[in-house]
């Protein structure tokens, strides 16, 4: 086994290679590290952040309002009869003040490469961003929490794709009705034989305008926020979802 791995990665838009204009566009955000062991067996590490947008309104009182999802899917499926699925994160109750960690120790180096490809006229560019490196033999520890009422996470195995979704339940919400923090999950596969390639997909569900208690607002409070976003030009990207496609590359030594 290769201890040093090369992942190309497009578009790149985990969460290391977006700005802060860019990050404050999204109600969703994703990050992702992968590692193999010495049984060819390889590990996705996958954190999701629940970034609900603040729109400020008011001269003489000042209040928040917020942009934010209720629920997510979030989708990992690697290229047709590629890898068995052999361990994923499990559904659970995320309750108030819940904390997951997970260590690990590292096994191979791997780096995750973006690819930007800009066309103009007959003219094509390529261009980089730095890459993204997670040295063997770390440490790694992940950690998800939430300091909020509970939230419900499902997975579902579909051959060797797995799918998640994280949703409110019904009913009034101690502290607020959207998503906020961040939320841990991993997959791992064996049976690999030819190079790993696949696609991981969040999509935020039940975008919604929040007051600034946190609650969601009526049907005509939405209109006038949606006014409001178009006069401010204020853009909610990606509200149909991330979509990040992974390539496993050969490495090349400097």
């Amino acid at each position: 086994m290769n201890d040093r791995l090369e992942f190309e990665i497009t578009p790149p838009i985990l969460t290391p290679w977006l700005d802060e204009k860019e990050r404050e566009k999204n109600v969703l955000l994703i990050d992702l590290q992968i590692d193999k062991n010495k049984k060819d067996e390889i590990r996705f590490d996958i954190d999701i952040a629940f970034n609900p947008i603040s729109v400020r309104r008011g001269s003489v009182t000042v209040k928040d309002f917020y942009i934010g999802c209720m629920g997510a899917e979030i989708a990992l499926s690697l290229n047709p009869d590629k890898g068995v699925l052999l361990e994923f994160t499990e559904g659970c109750s995320l309750n108030v003040n819940y904390t997951n960690q997970n260590s690990y120790q590292r096994s191979a180096t791997v780096s995750l490469v973006p690819e930007i490809k800009s066309e103009n006229g007959k003219n094509k560019t390529d261009i980089k961003l730095g890459s993204l490196q997670y040295i063997a033999s770390k440490q790694a520890t992940f950690s998800a929490s939430f300091s909020s009422d509970e939230r419900l996470l499902a997975p579902i195995k579909l051959g060797n794709a797995i799918k998640w979704t994280i949703t409110l339940p019904r009913g009034e919400k101690a502290i607020r009705d959207f998503l906020i923090g961040n939320l841990y999950l991993f997959a791992v596969y064996g049976s690999l034989e030819q190079a790993v390639s696949g696609n991981i997909y969040a999509k935020p569900s039940d975008i919604t305008f929040f007051d600034d208690t946190k609650r969601a607002l009526g049907t005509k409070k939405s209109i006038i926020m949606r006014y409001i976003l178009y006069k401010r030009n204020i853009d909610i990207s990606n509200a149909d979802g991330l979509k990040i496609q992974f390539k496993e590359m050969e490495y090349e030594k400097p």
